[in-house]
């Protein structure tokens, strides 16, 4: 619909792209520069020839290309409707409307709101993502930037071909995101979604709620995972009435600070809870799962009304810190194989136990599988 490259500049008013292929609007290279208000990018479609990730979207920034729309609607776009991509890339979104993206034609696969890669910064305020597919915000790769603050991002979508994901926010390979001020709504899989070493999130004053299970083998729910080396800090945020595992941290490498955190009302995932039931061997519903050498500290944190456990710690999984408040949980903690010098009474001080059926417990319950990697380059 509209390119803008070789340092070009380009101002929009209550412009609107509708029906174009391959991208609404194109903006690379150093120096281009759109400006847009009051922007309307829907209806794009793929290109011909079917390409794997290749730079679909409703509006593409790529390669030093910045962009800057206040007051926009972007729907019904195939594979992504805001593409960053390349070092320089610049994406700056205000009081956005980011609903219902389809994936690619023809594949099955994306449907992604934000899809930022390879080195380009996202900076988004005020904003609302919906009924987009397989993940709504989504970074990926080193140096890539992701800063989402006053917005809600809800009911995605699982993918096409697969029924997996249906994630609101996921970063992995090495990128970066800061989420601040944000409801993250009735998503599946994962709420938020950290994964792999040198890839970090801070979430300040999130809520994370009503995660469901996965539609395809209705499993897992998490409200917030981080998996394989990937850093989190989770601060004034709380998690409640999502399933399997609230809370999953998992692998070696991978750390999580927690500071002022409520975690209620944790859920069995979908496949126990409704019939016909398929996994009654492990139905689950923890506050806080550690697993795999993960790592997490605790600071006034709130853990209460777990289906199962209020904590669960297994494969050498650890909990350090201070002011944890465990209660109304069927079990308080579940302490399965920790290490050998570990000793949770001593590493979780001004601990407080109120109303569990059961304090302590070393039953080898089972362990929930932790979420799959998105699988893209």
């Amino acid at each position: 619909g509209l390119e803008i490259d070789e340092g070009a500049e380009v101002t929009v008013t209550r412009g609107m792209f509708s029906q174009n292929r391959d991208a609404g609007i194109a903006v690379g290279g150093t120096g281009s520069r759109l400006e847009a208000q009051d922007l309307t990018v829907e209806d794009t479609l793929s290109r011909t020839e079917i390409q794997v990730d290749v730079p679909e979207a409703g509006l593409a920034v790529l390669d030093g290309g910045h962009a800057i729309v206040t007051r926009g609607l972007f729907a019904n776009n195939r594979t992504s409707s805001i593409l960053a991509a390349g070092t320089g890339a610049v994406a700056e979104l205000n009081g956005v409307t980011v609903r219902d993206t389809l994936a690619q034609e023809g594949l099955g696969v994306r449907g992604l709101g934000i899809w930022a890669s390879l080195g380009a910064q996202v900076i988004c305020q005020d904003s609302l993502f919906e009924r987009n597919q397989e993940v709504a915000v989504f970074a990926h790769a080193p140096g890539t930037r992701l800063d989402i603050q006053r917005s809600v991002i809800k009911d995605t979508l699982t993918q096409e071909g697969t029924r997996w994901y249906g994630r609101g926010v996921n970063i992995q390979q090495g990128a970066n995101g800061y989420v601040a001020y944000t409801l993250l709504d009735n998503n599946q899989s994962v709420g938020v979604y950290v994964h792999g070493e040198n890839s970090s999130v801070n979430l300040e004053e999130v809520v994370v709620a009503g995660t469901k299970s996965r539609e395809d083998d209705r499993t897992r729910g998490h409200g917030f995972s981080a998996a394989a080396g990937g850093q989190a800090v989770l601060r004034s945020s709380v998690f409640v009435s999502n399933r399997d595992v609230n809370l999953y941290i998992h692998g070696q490498g991978t750390r999580v600070d927690m500071e002022r955190v409520l975690v209620k009302d944790s859920l069995q995932r979908d496949c126990a809870l409704t019939p016909p039931v398929t996994c009654a061997e492990c139905q689950c519903g923890n506050g806080l799962g550690v697993y795999s050498d993960a790592e997490v500290t605790v600071s006034a944190v709130n853990i209460n009304t777990s289906a199962q456990a209020g904590v669960q710690l297994a494969h050498m999984g650890t909990v350090t810190g201070s002011n944890l408040i465990l209660r109304n949980n069927p079990i308080a903690v579940n302490i399965q194989d920790v290490p050998a010098d570990y000793d949770f009474l001593e590493q979780v001080t001004n601990l407080l136990m109120e109303d569990n059926a059961v304090n302590f417990d070393s039953t080898a319950l089972q362990i929930p599988d932790p979420a799959d990697t998105l699988g893209i380059d």
